[in-house]
């Protein structure tokens, strides 16, 4: 299990993790994701609609990874809960 860190203000108690903390800042960087809420099939003709040079192809990769690093997060945050 991951070292947690107890953090206290008033009446409020905050528990956290290092895997918390990665998911958080990778939703965080992966915010306003123009893919993050498509179907497949909507995603795809995103795509083929806003992919039409390499600069353009550099920006959908990018959006691309940055759901890609949120799964990861949650993936080895949920794996970490249940060891």
């Amino acid at each position: 299990m991951a070292a947690q860190k107890v953090t206290v203000s008033g009446n409020q108690v905050s528990i956290t993790t290092s895997e918390g903390d990665a998911l958080r800042q990778s939703q965080q960087a992966g915010a306003s994701n123009p893919l993050e809420t498509l179907s497949l099939a909507q995603a795809l003709t995103w795509i083929d609609a806003n992919v039409t040079d390499l600069n353009s192809a550099r920006l959908a990769l990018k959006q691309l990874a940055k759901l890609l690093f949120v799964l990861r997060a949650d993936l080895q945050r949920e794996k970490s809960r249940h060891r």
